[in-house]
């Protein structure tokens, strides 16, 4: 896996926060490099995917749209 850049996953979870009309999460990871209860519950709760949030991988969203049509 590729090292993620704190700084991009920060500004792609405020830029999803803003988008969407919400407060994003004020800690992603706690002092140990763990994602926090916070930021998971933001994930699950808004619909945020962990691949684009992380990596800015758009392809697994694409791949789940295409495949969840009739």
């Amino acid at each position: 896996m590729e090292p993620r850049s704190d700084l991009a996953v920060e500004a792609r979870v405020h830029f999803f926060a803003d988008t969407i009309g919400v407060d994003p999460p004020k800690r992603i990871v706690d002092d140990s490099d763990v994602f926090t209860a916070e930021f998971l519950a933001f994930c699950s709760s808004t619909g945020l995917s962990l691949d684009w949030a992380l990596k800015g991988d758009l392809r697994p969203l694409l791949v789940a749209d295409c495949t969840s049509k009739p």
